[in-house]
């Protein structure tokens, strides 16, 4: 009866379509890469799904590093940048390879060093204290912020060339910002402040993780920039472009060689760079008027709609 069943059913009846799965030999995933050829932005992917079949064969738990605030690595794979503990500046670390610390734990016995309340061997503690500094070493501390100034922790964003890392800080205001009124509302989308839309100072910098210059910085006052997690920068390529929520205005910059950022065009109150000229030939306010750009209003007939 079960074979005659499976007889009356047809393609459209059987529902799962099993899709192939490319082979997950490591000897196969070598010699695809050898004879394949890079495609311009493919080759980040290729390299992460060839390392996700390499499995580490020793894990160290509890290993001592530096008092900062660990990161991330460049795209390259050459740099480790982590955050001072008083976010004040940024610790640049070269990668020595994954091969470093061979001869640290080449006479290890199993595949884990666990903590301290595992078991006891006289080897695990040099282990754990050394290993750190056989794969990272420190080579720049680099001096970022001025003043109140504090680096935020999950701000970082990496050049393609792994040359350049962004980051940002934020200075909280005092409570006396009512008088920097025109500060605050610089065009006629701008939110009123309240509990959650805290206003503060902040700063975009460039830093060369080669020599460990502060290339530049960009400076936004009175302003509400999400830096946490990249959610108000975004860089693609070379274009950097960071959302000002305040001001509901996208700074669009752009990353030049020398780590400096040129800025392209502000997309806000005005969008295009004749924008402005235009609005000043059909506005139709008097003269030696001081225009506020907080109570603009559109004029209609003005745009030829």
């Amino acid at each position: 009866m079960m074979g005659e069943e499976q007889n009356c059913l047809s393609d459209d009846d059987v529902g799962i379509q099993w899709r192939p799965f490319k082979s997950q030999n490591i000897v196969h995933d070598l010699r695809r890469r050898e004879i394949s050829h890079d495609i311009r932005g493919t080759y980040f992917n290729r390299a992460r799904r060839f390392y996700q079949q390499l499995v580490p064969n020793l894990s160290v738990l509890n290993v001592e590093k530096p008092p900062c605030y660990l990161r991330k690595f460049s795209p390259d794979g050459k740099f480790f940048i982590a955050i001072s503990y008083d976010q004040t500046s940024i610790e640049i670390f070269d990668f020595l390879g994954s091969d470093a610390a061979g001869d640290l734990t080449n006479t290890v016995k199993g595949n884990v060093i666990p903590n301290e309340g595992g078991v006891i061997n006289e080897q695990y503690p040099q282990i754990r204290m050394k290993i750190f500094s056989q794969f990272l070493q420190r080579r720049h501390v680099v001096r970022v912020t001025v003043g109140d100034e504090v680096l935020n922790r999950e701000c970082s964003l990496f050049t393609d060339d792994g040359r350049y890392v962004i980051v940002g800080s934020c200075h909280q205001l005092n409570e006396e910002i009512a008088s920097r009124y025109y500060e605050i509302y610089r065009n006629n989308e701008s939110i009123t402040p309240n509990s959650k839309l805290v206003l503060e100072d902040y700063s975009v910098f460039v830093i060369d993780l080669k020599t460990g210059v502060v290339c530049d910085r960009k400076q936004f006052k009175m302003d509400k920039i999400y830096l946490s997690h990249n959610q108000g920068l975004c860089l693609y390529g070379s274009v950097l472009a960071i959302l000002s929520v305040q001001q509901q205005t996208i700074h669009v910059f752009k990353v030049s060689p020398q780590g400096t950022l040129i800025q392209v065009r502000t997309i806000g109150r005005f969008c295009y760079d004749d924008d402005e000229f235009f609005y000043s030939q059909t506005s139709h306010l008097p003269p030696r008027q001081l225009n506020r750009p907080y109570i603009d209003k559109v004029n209609i007939a003005s745009l030829n709609i």
